[in-house]
């Protein structure tokens, strides 16, 4: 079977939720199906040949300036929601959330932005024979506002890396000194932004900080309207109870949430969520929204709120601060299934009943 996975979004700086996605699928791809012929299809080769693994480069396909490849694929699969005109019998799109079709009172991107993606998602739908999304929330959100048929829209799960286990102390400590981290602290990782309902977040901490007396990290660069978090933190006076640490090497993360009391995570609406299952894989408890997929990702080990409710948020974190001692293992062993060899296996299943 030959197979073009299209990745021209893909960038090694920082790695996005989609990024993470693609590199993992092409990871797996490349070590457990040698049987199939992966071609990686890229628009920009020129420009982005530099932050592509090595194993990528060898076998990607430069098609900028042309209609399509002059070869033909078995299947055509766009993964960043994007559906592209390429010669094959089968084209397969994967979307991962709609947020950019819900009202919410922030704005979550550009107008420039948020028109682009609606028109991309739109003809996706549409047009491909198979639509991939990460939970079974996002599929029924694009059969409801896209109009596609359940049966042409399959899930295949997101995995965690095997490194998402409780760190050791030594390892803790360690990386509280790299970061100057405090002894406890409530943990958030992902863009500061409208679209992770940072501004909400900073606010409920200040309600609960003076008697709780634990400080929140922000791991993560500032994204779309970011600034607005930083200015409530000021606003606020509580610049010396929120740790702005920037974005976080992949390698410091199982260390990071090892050695937080909980993490926060009431974002206005995941397709899937990494941290959640990341974060309970270190044996560390996790406060989500109570909308979108978190609910489904995080079943019954998470604690849910309202994400557009101040309050609620903030007695998730004191619900949150006071959980850790009664954690499950069964939570950890839980968020460990979520692998990338099943998430690919599953894409793979898709493609074979397609043709």
């Amino acid at each position: 079977m030959k197979i073009a996975l299209e990745v021209s979004s893909y960038s090694n700086k920082n790695l996005s939720g989609i990024s993470r996605y693609m590199l993992r699928l092409m990871e797996q791809y490349e070590r457990n199906y040698s049987n199939y012929n992966f071609k990686y299809l890229q628009k920009y080769f020129k420009k982005n040949k530099e932050k592509l693994p090595d194993f990528v480069l060898d076998n990607s396909v430069d098609y900028m300036g042309k209609l399509w490849p002059l070869e033909k694929y078995d299947i055509v699969h766009g993964l960043d929601g994007r559906r592209y005109p390429i010669r094959s019998k089968v084209t397969v799109t994967s979307i991962h959330d709609l947020l950019i079709f819900h009202e919410t009172e922030n704005r979550i991107a550009s107008d420039h932005f948020i028109v682009k993606k609606q028109k991309q998602f739109k003809d996706a739908a549409r047009n491909s024979d198979a639509v991939i999304t990460i939970s079974e929330y996002s599929r029924q959100d694009i059969s409801k506002r896209l109009g596609v048929s359940m049966d042409k829209i399959f899930v295949t799960y997101l995995g965690i890396e095997p490194k998402f286990k409780p760190t050791s102390k030594q390892c803790v400590i360690e990386l509280k000194a790299k970061y100057a981290l405090p002894e406890d602290y409530l943990l958030f990782v992902g863009g500061i932004s409208a679209r992770k309902n940072t501004e909400r977040m900073v606010c409920a901490h200040a309600e609960i900080v003076r008697e709780s007396g634990v400080p929140l990290v922000l791991a993560g660069e500032i994204s779309y309207d970011g600034e607005k978090t930083l200015e409530v933190i000021r606003k606020l006076g509580v610049e010396k109870s929120v740790f702005q640490i920037g974005y976080v090497d992949d390698e410091d993360l199982p260390a990071l949430y090892s050695g937080a009391i909980g993490l926060v995570f009431p974002t206005l609406l995941e397709g899937f969520g990494f941290p959640i299952l990341e974060s309970m894989a270190c044996g560390t408890p996790v406060l989500v929204s109570d909308y979108g997929a978190s609910p489904e990702v995080g079943r019954k080990y998470v604690i849910t709120c309202s994400p557009l409710d101040i309050e609620s948020i903030a007695d998730g974190m004191k619900k949150l601060i006071n959980s850790k001692k009664y954690f499950s293992t069964d939570a950890i062993e839980y968020a460990q299934g979520y692998t990338w060899e099943k998430c690919s296996a599953s894409t793979l299943d898709v493609y074979n009943r397609l043709l």
